[in-house]
């Protein structure tokens, strides 16, 4: 149900360093949110943290050459010593992809100085507009800068371009 908003005449360069400043602020802002939550609840670390650092380790050793080497099946690599087979039937590790906070579409292929839309979903307008104006002193932005890109709501979005795409 996200509206996408748009900031008119942002010079490339700018808006090209946006991405990288909202994953940057992103990560950190919701690593801090979830490991004060998790150890008020679990007197642990992120659980979240934790099973991603896992399944980054298991790809880690055992990566793309080995798993084809081996012609095994996905799935999770566990060992225990209970006595037989067990759970313990050889599988390939899951391949681990970090996965950004954020993501944007191909920039345009302008000059850096050239003036552009910046796009993006109204949820993240104030810390956007915050990057912004830490990237740039051409202009202080407001949430007045921002206008309405289109009526088409991020949930729809995708079913638009399915249906264009695929019939």
């Amino acid at each position: 149900t996200d509206q996408f908003l748009f900031i008119p005449d942002i010079k490339l360069s700018v808006a090209n360093a946006v991405l990288a400043s909202l994953n940057n602020a992103g990560a950190e802002n919701r690593r801090s949110l979830i490991q004060g939550r998790e150890a008020t609840e679990y007197g642990l670390d992120s659980v979240d943290k934790r099973y991603k650092e896992w399944l980054r380790d298991m790809d880690r050793r055992h990566g793309v050459d080995r798993r084809a080497a081996q012609n095994l099946t996905l799935g999770y690599v566990t060992t225990d010593s209970c006595p037989g087979v067990g759970d313990d039937t050889l599988h390939a590790p899951l391949p681990f992809f970090d996965v950004p906070d954020f993501i944007a579409s191909n920039p345009p292929a302008v000059s850096d100085d050239t003036p552009i839309d910046l796009v993006f979903v109204d949820f993240i307008e104030s810390q956007l507009i915050g990057i912004l104006n830490t990237l740039q002193t051409d202009k202080v932005y407001t949430t007045a800068d921002a206008v309405l890109y289109t009526p088409v709501l991020a949930n729809e979005a995708l079913g638009i371009y399915a249906q264009s795409a695929w019939n």
